[in-house]
């Protein structure tokens, strides 16, 4: 039977004749019958929502995250743990280890090779012995924008005391010791992996706030508002 035959259902011929109280009463049974027709339609539409609802994916985004098991991910993952070990250890030699030669770091939209990064992180680490980056939001593998697989850190905070030597930030003037505590905004890291499971390009992208990155630490010490 059709949806139109269940909301308008046919009367049944009588042999007798019907008087105005009959058809009245045949008129509320068939208004009755086709009420509860559309109660019935619309309890199984909404069963059927609902069955769709608990199916829907937990993911977001039209990528599901790369599975835990996957040689790249846990090469990613395990590659960015070391690395930010290796920073707050201040072990620059370390962090050269699982780094690919031709490596670029990406930062504020300037590019620059990692050995260039590695030696503004030498001179932070003499003017801030106590230099530290602290990762709450832990580490996650994930698809960027591009489908690429790589390893996020989000929340970095890098904090440390300027007691160790005077600072320059790039070509820009020397500031004494401070001694003050220095404490940067909240900054994400990207780890990208090659097939071989080292790192083949290092991103770092602002949160929030403009103290972030060695400039940040410059700012703060009194250095030029290079920002």
């Amino acid at each position: 039977m059709g949806l139109f035959s269940k909301l308008f259902p046919k009367k049944k011929k009588s042999n007798a004749a019907t008087t105005g109280k009959d058809a009245d009463n045949a008129d509320t049974v068939t208004l009755a019958s086709s009420t509860r027709s559309k109660e019935s339609d619309s309890d199984s539409s909404s069963r059927s929502m609902t069955k769709s609802k608990k199916t829907k994916k937990s993911y977001s985004g039209s990528t599901p995250p790369p599975k835990p098991d996957n040689p790249k991910a846990v090469a990613a993952k395990t590659m960015a743990a070391k690395f930010i070990e290796y920073l707050n250890a201040r072990d620059p030699d370390a962090l050269k280890e699982g780094v690919q030669d031709s490596c670029m770091v990406v930062f504020a939209e300037q590019e620059l090779p990692f050995d260039a990064y590695v030696d503004e992180a030498i001179k932070i680490f003499k003017a801030f012995p106590d230099f530290h980056i602290e990762c709450p939001g832990g580490l996650q593998v994930e698809y960027d924008s591009k489908q690429r697989l790589c390893c996020v850190a989000r929340d970095c905070v890098a904090s440390g005391t300027h007691d160790g030597a005077p600072y320059a930030f790039g070509p820009f003037e020397e500031v004494e010791i401070t001694n003050k505590f220095i404490k940067n905004d909240p900054e994400t890291y990207y780890f990208y992996v090659n097939d071989k499971g080292k790192i083949c390009d290092f991103q770092i992208e602002a949160k929030e706030g403009d103290m972030t990155g060695p400039a940040g630490f410059y700012q703060q010490i009194g250095g030029f508002p290079v920002l």
